[in-house]
């Protein structure tokens, strides 16, 4: 209820959070689709929501310097700089973007590769193989590299360095972190996921 319309990819396509979004526009549009054929997609979709349409914007603190400055050349980003964007406090200051480590909605995890418990071992053991292969320093990364995409962040994120290692046994929620797994969990209730709630069913059984 806190915002008359947005744009947050995956909600009820006729829900308010729907409302700003472009989708592909293409035919079908794909309008609000929790994936790249949404415009604002994604956190460097979030910020593109912002400059082009919203007011706030829900994005990782590294967001905004990779889109500034000439780092993005979409017509859309050339022109922007740090300056133009400052961070909301949850205790109501407003601070500069790099401020993050003191001003930020809850310290979000690296993205991890997440398989079924009695794959785990294969899965680790392949990418491991495959980094040393094609990561940054791989021995066959003139072939393919593992870390970069002509179409942006198509398997990693293009800012990837390397891969490691998580404890073996890790659950998704230690994994979280106590304060996201409580932020996320909080917005979930405003806005249900199916996905989220099969995973949880899943979990239940």
């Amino acid at each position: 209820e806190y915002f008359s319309e947005g744009c947050a990819p995956g909600s009820p396509p006729n829900s308010r959070l729907c409302q700003l979004c472009q989708g592909s526009g293409g035919i079908p549009p794909e309008k609000c689709v929790a994936s790249s054929h949404e415009k604002y997609f994604g956190y460097t979709g979030a910020l593109r929501c912002l400059v082009e349409k919203g007011d706030v914007a829900f994005i990782q603190h590294s967001t905004v310097e990779e889109n500034t400055g000439g780092k993005n050349k979409a017509d859309w980003a050339k022109d922007l700089k740090m300056d133009d964007f400052e961070l909301l406090c949850t205790d109501g200051r407003r601070a500069n973007v790099m401020d993050y480590r003191e001003c930020n909605l809850a310290e979000v995890p690296t993205h991890a590769v997440v398989v079924r418990p009695e794959k785990a071992s294969k899965i680790r053991d392949l990418m491991e193989r495959q980094q040393k292969r094609f990561g940054i320093l791989g021995s066959e990364n003139s072939k393919f590299m593992m870390f970069e995409s002509q179409n942006k962040d198509l398997l990693f994120k293009d800012i990837t360095k390397c891969l490691s290692k998580v404890r073996e046994g890790t659950t998704y929620k230690e994994f979280l972190g106590d304060k996201f797994y409580t932020v996320t969990s909080s917005l979930n209730t405003c806005n249900p996921s199916d996905v989220l709630q099969m995973c949880n069913f899943l979990e239940g059984k």
